[in-house]
């Protein structure tokens, strides 16, 4: 039943809306990305700096005078160097038509809005742009 119902719907709906496009079409879709803390892109950047750990050193770090205290270096991680766990900052929700930024520590957060502004700057450039340079 639901396999003839959306046989229906693209016989009816979907390939003659297809059919009917132009090849300007392209020239009018507007794109953009969003991307929220937790999704397959923060968790894509921080397995690439962390691995399975839950803090990762940016420097090399070492005991001071032999004491066993390790020389503090900034880290990155996603709000408590002992969890993986997500940290929420609910303190203040993005303004409408803003992105909103990474929680964590502040390495963590740089670079984590440097790679969406990375890839957001990528995705303004019309679909038919994108078909001409690829």
């Amino acid at each position: 039943m639901a396999n003839a119902r959306l046989t229906t719907l693209y016989e009816q709906r979907i390939r003659p809306t297809l059919q009917s496009m132009t090849s300007d079409v392209s020239q009018n879709l507007k794109t953009n990305m969003w991307s929220m803390e937790g999704d397959e892109l923060h968790q894509f950047v921080d397995c690439i700096v962390m691995g399975p750990y839950a803090s990762a050193d940016l420097f090399s770090s070492f005991d001071t005078s032999g004491g066993g205290v390790k020389f503090r270096v900034p880290q990155y991680h996603r709000g408590d160097e002992r969890s993986r766990i997500y940290s929420r900052d609910t303190s203040s929700p993005p303004a409408p038509g803003e992105r909103a930024t990474a929680t964590g520590s502040e390495a963590r957060r740089r670079i984590i809005d440097a790679t969406l502004q990375y890839v957001h700057d990528r995705t303004t450039t019309s679909p038919a742009t994108l078909l001409k340079t690829a």
